[in-house]
């Protein structure tokens, strides 16, 4: 023979809310009936212990089984989201790195043609030396050696330890204005300041130190 509990008895019986209830019979773990319109759940009169605790067992594992399949869809929706991040995080390197090297390659196309300029200059040189009458002495060759090498240490010296003024003040982000001024005052100190030179029309400044010191009183 059954016995019949309302809802909320039935909750209190299992020990658990009116909702738990309502999944219980949802999924057919206890029986019901329905008189002058209310439902009653059905239990036996004198269950074992046995079948409450496989009936308690089997709910818990739904429950279990159901949370487990919750968690799984959120870290589901996180990966997804990590792989999104990624993939922007990557792109984002990717143009940075792409960035660098076009800026790197333009200041090596500029120390470039400046070294072709002295290497011309160096060249009309020798060009000239080749024309000079037989008659001249020793001491004019051996003065034009001398200018050779003090060519080669110029532009050794030039590519080690100076730097062309337009490169260091666009790798340095000085804006147009200020870059005419600071040009105009280091054109002015040429032959005063030993640390700025011109050489095939462009200015150098001394790296190091001395460079920043140079800048900074200028700029």
């Amino acid at each position: 023979m059954s016995q019949k509990l309302t809802l909320t008895q039935a909750a209190v019986h299992f020990g658990v809310s009116k909702e738990a209830i309502y999944n219980r019979l949802r999924r057919g773990s206890l029986e019901s009936v329905v008189e002058d319109g209310v439902k009653y759940v059905l239990l036996e009169e004198n269950p074992t212990k046995t079948t409450q605790k496989t009936i308690a067992q089997n709910s818990f594992q739904r429950e279990f089984i159901e949370l487990l399949q919750l968690q799984v869809q959120e870290l589901k929706m996180q990966n997804a989201k990590l792989e999104l991040d990624k993939d922007t995080l990557i792109k984002e390197k990717e143009k940075l790195l792409i960035e660098s090297k076009e800026k790197i390659e333009s200041i090596y196309r500029s120390r470039d043609e400046h070294l072709k300029t002295i290497l011309s200059l160096a060249n009309t040189k020798a060009v000239a030396h080749n024309h000079v009458d037989a008659n001249e002495t020793v001491i004019q060759e051996a003065d034009f050696e001398e200018e050779q090498v003090d060519l080669v240490d110029q532009i050794c010296e030039t590519f080690e330890d100076w730097i062309e003024i337009d490169e260091y003040l666009e790798v340095n982000n000085y804006d147009q204005e200020a870059s005419q001024i600071i040009k105009q005052k280091l054109l002015e100190q040429l032959g005063k300041n030993k640390n700025i030179k011109r050489s095939s029309g462009e200015i150098f400044i001394k790296k190091g130190k001395k460079l920043k010191k140079i800048i900074g009183k200028f700029a």
